[in-house]
Parts: C-alpha cells; sequence; structure tokens
C-alpha cells in the first residue's frame, strides 16, 4: 500500500529510484538526464509558467542523496555531462555543483542543502519568457539585448513565486545569482558584504557551467582552463568568494 503509484516514473519519485541505485553512479545520472528532460519538457510546453513543484523537490532530494553518499560523485560524472547549451542540461548542472559545493563548505543543513538545489535548478527559469533569438544570439548583443537577459533573474523569481516557491533563502539566491563581489553584478549591484552565501555559490557553479558548455560564438574550455579563468582573469577575479571558489577547485581536480 505504502509503495503504490511508485512504479509510475515521474520526477518526484526520483529519489526513490536513486536510493536504490546508488551504487551504480553512471546509471544514476543517465537516469537524471532522463527525469530532467521529462521535467523540462512538460515545463518549456507550459503556457503559463507552471511546473511541477514536488518534481523538483524530487529531483533535488535525489541529488543530494547522491553526493552526501559518494562526495566524488560529481567529479567521477562530468565525463558523462552533456556540455552544450540547453537550458534543461545548464539547469541540472548548477544543480549539482551547487549541492555539491554546499555540502562540501558545510554552511548548510540538511533543509539548507535542497533549499541550495532548488534554487540552482530554478534560477534561469526566466529565460523562457524572453526572445530566444536574444538567449541564442551567435554574436555580441546590443545594450537593449542585454539590458533583456538582464531580468531574467528577476522573471525566475516570478516564475518561482508563480508555482508557490516562497522561501527567502531561495528567492535570495535566485535573485542574486548573477551579483558579484566587487560590486558589478546585477540586479542591484551588491557587494560583498551584502551577497548571501547562497548567491554567492550560485554564481560560482552557474559560470563555471557555463565556461565548460558550448556556445554558438565559442568552443567550451575544459575544467581546469575554466577554474584558472575565474581566478586569475582580469574580467573574473573579482567577482567570487575566493575561498568557496578554491573549495570547488578541490572538489573538481584531483
Amino acid at each position: 500500500k505504502d509503495d503504490y503509484g511508485k512504479e509510475r516514473l515521474d520526477c518526484s519519485n526520483v529519489d526513490k529510484y536513486i536510493i536504490s541505485a546508488k551504487g551504480n553512479s553512471e546509471y544514476c545520472i543517465k537516469f537524471l538526464y532522463k527525469v530532467n528532460g521529462m521535467f523540462f519538457e512538460n515545463f518549456l510546453n507550459s503556457k503559463n509558467y507552471s511546473f511541477d513543484k514536488q518534481g523538483v523537490e524530487g529531483i533535488v532530494k535525489g541529488i543530494v542523496f547522491l553526493i552526501r553518499d559518494n562526495k566524488n560523485f560529481v567529479r567521477e560524472n562530468m565525463i558523462h555531462f552533456k556540455n552544450d547549451s540547453d537550458l534543461a542540461h545548464h539547469s541540472l548542472h548548477v544543480c549539482l555543483y551547487a549541492i555539491n559545493l554546499g555540502n562540501a563548505l558545510g554552511l548548510f543543513n540538511q533543509v539548507e542543502l535542497i533549499d541550495l538545489g532548488i534554487a540552482g535548478y530554478v534560477q534561469d527559469f526566466g529565460l523562457k519568457k524572453i526572445d530566444e533569438k536574444i538567449v541564442s544570439k551567435d554574436s555580441s548583443l546590443s545594450k537593449d539585448e542585454l539590458g533583456s537577459i538582464h531580468k531574467h533573474t528577476m522573471l525566475s523569481v516570478q516564475i518561482a513565486q508563480h508555482n508557490e516557491i516562497h522561501r527567502p533563502d531561495i528567492i535570495d539566491g535566485i535573485k542574486h545569482h548573477h551579483e558579484n563581489y566587487d560590486g558589478s553584478g546585477y540586479p542591484d549591484g551588491l557587494n560583498s558584504r551584502n551577497i548571501s552565501k547562497f548567491a554567492a555559490v550560485l554564481a560560482i557553479c552557474d559560470v563555471f557551467d557555463a565556461l565548460t558548455s558550448t556556445r554558438s560564438y565559442r568552443k567550451e574550455k575544459s575544467s581546469f582552463e575554466a577554474l584558472s579563468f575565474m581566478m586569475k582573469d582580469e574580467t573574473m577575479k573579482h567577482r567570487f568568494n575566493h575561498s568557496y571558489i578554491r573549495e570547488f577547485i578541490k572538489l573538481l581536480i584531483k
């Protein structure tokens, strides 16, 4: 009776499938891609920007279990990541990286770690409301086009709240994942004193996945190249919490 319905695969059952297959990490990552694809097919086809909130929580709880069970899960399975510009894949990757880093930092309890994963998963959903021609443009964006892209953080907050996600840490992480420690980010120009640990973690994970993914206007960087760029490039090195990024490096580079 308790198991009724569990044989039907959907996103809200992910954690149950993951727990039963935890010894096979390659299967687990392929399974995550499968259910992630199911989720995004429904979300992207939604006319009113609705999504399965329980599905998001199921995916995130499954990932939390995998990473707490095996702290090297992400590093061991990055070889299977699909390095393209697809929103579905980017959302899954940011969620994986964020939970991995949050767990290693030891600054988040179990509930906060789940909330961090939800924020990472949902943070770019607002791109669905922006003209696809701008999002996928393969040349430099105009000032107006860049302004449209910058609106995606608040649009993501609106979509999250529309789907009954209201917890302050999640909303803060979504809204401020493009804030920089030197104050050069958006939407509020926050600096290191005002950026939350949620937003600081997500900023690193978001940029890293973007750099290691192929875009129409450039080839992807290797993990080592991306991390070196984030730490040393003049346009990048002042954006992040460096104690967080050093921990991130230890997690990914043997």
